[in-house]
């Protein structure tokens, strides 16, 4: 999906914009690969339930379904609308700070967008329930390209991709190469940790980061 969004801004801002109606023509394909991932995931763990279900006790036996409905629910309306607030600030912060809002939008909305995944992804790790962890992150990278067709829809100038900064294909292109490691990662499973902390993978996926940002950061900041 990553590389769909890609290869449809890379068509979009040389100017050879496949359309459909007023979006572009990647972005119906993108919800339909979507839809295809989400139920080839539920499918397959669906499989696994049934497997191990019988065999493992419940964690959690004192919690409701009603009960994990209402507080999911909860937590979701809060991050609704701080959703809704957080776009306006971050519009001021870069007419404020003189900075470009590809720049915003790709450092400091990612980050911030992200806590609460990253909220989710320790705590999943710290009661053991590492596929949860590792599948929510998967997951919301799934939900974000889909978000982009999405968006391609409500918006009724044109295909969005030809309306954007170049400069956002420098983090399609890191996207594209962070995902291959954590693909190498899934695979391979490599054991070792550098300075007894994290595996060679997470070092990578941290320097790649780090250099999506400096790029940013340097190419995204006005006069």
């Amino acid at each position: 999906m990553i590389g769909l969004n890609g290869l449809g801004m890379n068509l979009a801002l040389n100017g050879k914009v496949l359309t459909l109606g007023h979006i572009g023509i990647f972005s119906p394909v993108i919800l339909v690969v979507y839809l295809i991932a989400v139920y080839t995931v539920f499918s397959y763990e669906s499989r696994q339930i049934k497997l191990y279900t019988e065999k493992e006790p419940d964690a959690y036996p004192d919690l409701t379904l009603a009960g994990v409905i209402i507080r999911y629910l909860a937590a979701a309306l809060v991050v609704i609308f701080t959703g809704i607030w957080l776009p306006m600030v971050a519009k001021q912060i870069a007419q404020i700070m003189h900075w470009n809002e590809s720049f915003v939008g790709t450092l400091l909305v990612g980050f911030i967008t992200t806590v609460p995944e990253m909220t989710v992804a320790v705590t999943a790790v710290r009661i053991q329930a590492l596929d949860m962890a590792i599948g929510g992150i998967f997951g919301s990278n799934l939900m974000n390209n889909a978000i982009l067709a999405v968006e391609d829809i409500v918006y009724k100038r044109g295909p969005i991709f030809s309306k954007i900064s170049p400069v956002h294909t420098v983090s399609v292109v890191t996207s594209l190469i962070m995902t291959g490691f954590a693909i190498i990662g899934l695979f391979f499973r490599p054991e070792q940790r550098i300075l007894k902390m994290i595996g060679w993978i997470s070092w990578a996926l941290l320097l790649l980061i780090l250099v999506n940002s400096y790029f940013m950061f340097i190419n995204g900041q006005t006069i």
